[in-house]
């Protein structure tokens, strides 16, 4: 009998490699899915994006066969929904992409419904189960010790108050960095945990490797908001110049004109290491 994480994202290990902007790329998730952690890629809001986006997904399709994947969604800045929504259905229904995951916006229900009906599971980034107003297939709760978007209150908290008032399969996401935290998860009835900055530290995470050292030499002391809004991470200059921008000056070396998002996990970031050294730690294998 299949373990629920392994029926539900088709993958050995309940960890998912959260879907990070600017950051899950092809080399990541091949790696992840070759590790047994579920993969992740993620769209981006610079119009230049969208056909990397298209040939990356071919390229883990074509390296890994029709592994399941999660696409993290981030609406780009440009056109509307509608062009939107239509070109990742094109993409789910051309590669058979298995889980799509987003923040809760203003999708349309036909688009979830289009998902669904292609045999896409749907994933939904939210701080309160019970309140969410659209179908999905699962919920990533995040805590306030995520990168990134994150809530305002802890993990646990949110976990264990939210657990039970809902029947959708929960993920549990925010500064989950050791196998205490994921046992803990997992005992109490989390289909998976969702880990993104372990992961975003890795050998084959894209961040240029003078960040992962800034990295390295931080702890989660140095985690703040960028500047209103609800985005948690190292900042070293907390100005709203565009928030993609910003972050993929990081992501490329230049931290000095950059923030990247990082969660309390950053406290676990020692060394750069492969994705299948970092699985092996978080199993104590």
């Amino acid at each position: 009998m299949l373990s629920k994480h392994t029926e539900f994202f088709g993958y050995e290990h309940p960890i998912v490699c959260a879907a990070m902007t600017c950051v899950s790329d092809v080399n990541l998730a091949i790696a992840c899915a070759k590790a047994g952690v579920v993969p992740s890629l993620s769209t981006a809001p610079g119009r230049d994006k969208i056909p990397t986006l298209q040939k990356t997904v071919g390229e883990f399709y074509r390296e890994m066969g029709h592994c399941k994947l999660v696409l993290g969604l981030i609406k780009p800045v440009f056109g509307t929904l509608e062009d939107f929504e239509n070109l990742v259905i094109e993409l789910v229904r051309k590669y058979k992409i298995s889980h799509v995951e987003y923040v809760e916006m203003k999708y349309s229900f036909e688009f979830v419904k289009k998902l669904n009906d292609l045999g896409c599971k749907v994933m939904v980034k939210h701080a309160q189960p019970s309140l969410l107003r659209v179908k999905c297939d699962a919920i990533t709760l995040k805590g306030n010790e995520a990168a990134g978007y994150s809530s305002t209150l802890p993990l646990k908290e949110v976990f264990m108050e939210q657990i039970n008032k809902t029947n959708v399969p929960i993920i549990a996401s925010g500064g989950i960095s050791t196998k205490e935290h994921i046992d803990f998860y997992i005992n109490n009835g989390a289909i998976a945990v969702s880990i993104g900055t372990l992961f975003a530290a890795s050998l084959e995470s894209r961040i240029a490797e003078a960040t992962k050292l800034e990295m390295i030499r931080r702890t989660s002391d140095d985690i703040s908001y960028l500047a209103d809004t609800p985005f948690r991470g190292i900042i070293y200059r907390n100005e709203p110049d565009g928030s993609s921008h910003a972050l993929e000056r990081a992501v490329q070396g230049n931290f000095n004109s950059g923030h990247i998002f990082v969660g309390t996990g950053i406290d676990q970031v020692k060394e750069i290491l492969p994705v299948q050294e970092i699985v092996n730690r978080l199993l104590c294998r």
